[in-house]
């Protein structure tokens, strides 16, 4: 009877969400890593971990790359987990 009621919250769920590849810059994994972290990481641990989860974003299939990502990112940021996924093509 709801009929499509799962997909408009899921649409609403996602709102914010959407990536332009236009705000994408050579820096910009860093600087969500960096938000993410409200500002308390090191700069080169901030880069070391932006390379490892570009690589990881790269390879396998959604599962596997959410599970990889948790390990490195932990569980706390899972919102940047989720953003990261939803926007992956985007971001590679």
């Amino acid at each position: 009877m709801g009929g499509g009621s799962d997909d408009d919250d899921m649409h609403e769920a996602n709102e914010g969400m959407n990536l332009n590849v236009q705000d994408i810059d050579a820096y910009w994994l860093q600087r969500k890593i960096s938000q993410a972290y409200d500002q308390q990481i090191d700069p080169q641990q901030c880069q070391k971990l932006a390379e490892e989860v570009l690589k990881i974003l790269a390879e396998g299939d959604d599962r596997e790359v959410e599970t990889k990502l948790l390990v490195h990112l932990q569980l706390d940021k899972f919102s940047l987990i989720k953003y990261l996924l939803l926007n992956r093509l985007k971001v590679v």
